[in-house]
């Protein structure tokens, strides 16, 4: 009897043990280097191709990923940073430890290309707000600055026509910092909502203006959109550990009202949430072009 009972328990014990087998998820971790001078490539986004599952590298490349579990075996980790060549990983490759990224500069060949004489307009799409009225929005705005390692606020944005995007536009409150990294992501929508799966573009911003609007020049990116295609732009909080963060703040400015709205979440592993009352004051200025009739094409290399 005594050993039957022995049995039982030995067994009950692998049985309770099996859900935490099943459960443990893959911890992908590492640093990215760039490529010829082994030297570090901060803020680098890391997405696992085909979610919503992502995560940004801190100041010196380095980063963490929880992977879910089960795990496809062709699963793929994308890694990507403004100004180098994206390269995919196999996300088993973590299982045997923390690897070395090694991104490659981007390079561009020049071809023979057709100019066509085009006359070219500028338009803004979202919350515009004036300078001087920045300063009195800092009680309804938003502290970009949390407790969680990759805090994001986004805002909507639908382009009227088709354009091609110059600058991003935020205004800020008020910023007690000498000088803040952030980082602002261009998603494009699936189903209305922003992934990582689709082309996303990401740059590092250091801001050092108390307030106002601030500037940040996209036309390197070569961002072409379609008429009445929806972009989502989020500033994301980066964590760093040379910033005294309880003693400052960074509020971004936005423009009360029942018809306002704008997502946020905490991690790039959360899902986004939609929320009313409020939109941070985030504006996109493009370039739209025709080509006048009658015009020649000539050619140029």
């Amino acid at each position: 009897m005594k050993g039957l009972f022995a049995w039982l328990l030995s067994w009950a014990f692998s049985f309770l043990s099996i859900p935490a087998t099943l459960g443990q998820t893959l911890l992908a971790q590492g640093q990215v280097l760039e490529a010829r001078t082994l030297t570090s490539v901060p803020f680098a986004t890391i997405s696992l191709v085909g979610t919503s599952l992502g995560t940004t590298a801190d100041g010196q490349g380095k980063f963490e990923l929880p992977l879910p579990s089960p795990l496809a075996p062709e699963a793929q980790l994308l890694i990507s940073c403004l100004g180098y060549e994206p390269q995919r990983l196999a996300a088993t490759a973590f299982s045997a430890g923390p690897q070395l990224v090694r991104l490659a500069v981007t390079t561009q060949t020049l071809q023979e290309v057709t100019i066509r004489p085009r006359l070219e307009t500028t338009t803004t799409v979202g919350t515009r707000r004036s300078a001087k009225e920045l300063t009195t929005d800092a009680y309804n705005a938003h502290n970009l600055i949390s407790t969680a390692p990759a805090h994001e606020i986004a805002a909507r944005l639908t382009m009227p026509q088709a354009c091609t995007l110059q600058y991003f536009n935020f205004g800020v409150a008020f910023n007690t910092f000498r000088t803040i990294p952030v980082r602002l992501n261009l998603y494009r929508t699936r189903a209305g909502q922003p992934t990582p799966a689709l082309p996303t573009y990401s740059v590092p911003v250091a801001v050092a203006q108390k307030r106002g609007w601030i500037q940040v020049d996209l036309r390197e990116l070569n961002v072409e959109l379609a008429a009445g295609e929806e972009l989502v732009a989020s500033l994301q909080w980066i964590r760093h550990d040379t910033v005294a963060v309880h003693r400052n703040s960074f509020v971004v400015a936005s423009t009360p009202g029942r018809a306002q709205q704008y997502l946020t979440r905490n991690t790039a592993q959360e899902p986004w949430q939609q929320l009313q009352g409020t939109a941070p004051a985030f504006y996109l200025t493009a370039a739209t072009s025709w080509q006048p009739a009658g015009a020649r094409p000539r050619r140029q290399r």
